[in-house]
């Protein structure tokens, strides 16, 4: 492994701003030259904060050296483009569009330990059906076993979130659209 291997340093921050984690670097860097693996969960969440922040650290001044970034997300599709496929910084991008069942009904049983077996194979057809995200399926859940609300009632407000998220985005797209194409 790369921090077993070659003694890297490991930072997680999925709260964090990147400003704090540049300077962090930065401070670390003043000491040793290790390498520095940086895990940042829902990094949709951050950048659509900080998305400047996050080109300068990618490709500014203070850009590093040394670093390998690592960023996950259940949403792809609200990190902007222009961070998404920087050719000079950003050498993998990889995308899981459908979980094996396998995956879904771990998450519940995990979750719902003693979940009736038909109802589980129900849940379990329904998410991998409508691909959804480990988010997504959170969400049944809630609905389903917290609120009380029908599996397929779930789903279609489920889906009429993804819709209304994926208009808010092309709202925003518009309204910081500078007008260069």
């Amino acid at each position: 492994s790369l921090i077993k291997d070659y003694n890297a340093i490991c930072l997680l921050g999925s709260k964090q701003s990147i400003g704090i984690i540049a300077s962090l670097i930065k401070d670390i860097r003043r000491i040793q030259s290790n390498p520095i693996v940086i895990f940042i969960d829902e990094v949709d969440r951050s950048i659509r904060d900080e998305e400047d922040n996050y080109l300068t650290f990618l490709d500014g001044e203070d850009s590093l050296e040394n670093v390998i970034f690592i960023g996950c997300t259940n949403y792809l599709e609200r990190i902007p483009d222009r961070i998404k496929y920087r050719p000079s910084r950003i050498k993998y991008l990889y995308e899981i569009n459908k979980f094996p069942e396998a995956v879904y009904k771990q998450y519940i049983e995990t979750k719902v330990p003693s979940i009736d077996s038909k109802l589980l194979q129900e849940i379990v057809f329904k998410a991998s059906e409508n691909l959804f995200t480990i988010d997504q399926l959170k969400h049944l859940m809630i609905d389903h076993f917290i609120d009380n609300i029908s599996i397929n009632k779930s789903i279609k407000s489920i889906k009429r979130n993804e819709v209304i998220d994926k208009k808010a985005e092309a709202k925003k797209m518009l309204e910081d659209d500078d007008g260069d194409f």
